[in-house]
């Protein structure tokens, strides 16, 4: 190790270096418009095991486990898998809230424990956002204490 000590005339110069001004930087939620609340957060906040979720299509009717939730979306772990693109209907309870709402399949991943189907949902209702933004600040009081 080289205990010699170093000054800033040692540092070569970037001359070229060149600052981009419209940089634009990348949203905190990854390319989400907002934050997700996982099932380990929910399931503190609630206290209960998991989530169960009844999805609907045009062909059937399914059930399957919340993954997470946000205020425009939430994934959905099914042990078959939906369609991209395809028309869903939703229902599920958050603590005694009963959310029913609608949305679009925007994409499907095969895992492990079956198949995890992310929904962008349409028409979410002031109420709905309402809710979803005291669950955040539930788990934020929370995790501060």
């Amino acid at each position: 190790m080289n205990d010699e000590k170093k000054s800033w005339d040692d540092i070569p110069s970037l001359d070229d270096l060149r600052v981009d001004w419209n940089f634009q930087p990348e949203n905190p939620h990854g390319r989400r418009d907002s934050q997700r609340l996982s099932d380990k957060e929910l399931s503190k906040i609630f206290d209960v095991p998991c989530i169960a979720v009844k999805i609907a299509t045009a062909e059937k009717v399914s059930k399957g486990l919340l993954q997470d939730i946000s205020e425009n979306g939430l994934a959905i772990r099914l042990q078959h898998p939906l369609q991209a693109g395809e028309k869903v209907k939703l229902g599920f309870f958050l603590g005694t809230h009963k959310i029913i709402c609608q949305g679009t399949v925007r994409h499907v991943c095969q895992g492990t424990r079956g198949y995890t189907c992310g929904i962008q949902l349409q028409d979410v209702d002031d109420k709905f956002r309402s809710h979803i933004q005291g669950l955040y600040a539930s788990m934020t009081l929370k995790q501060g204490l």
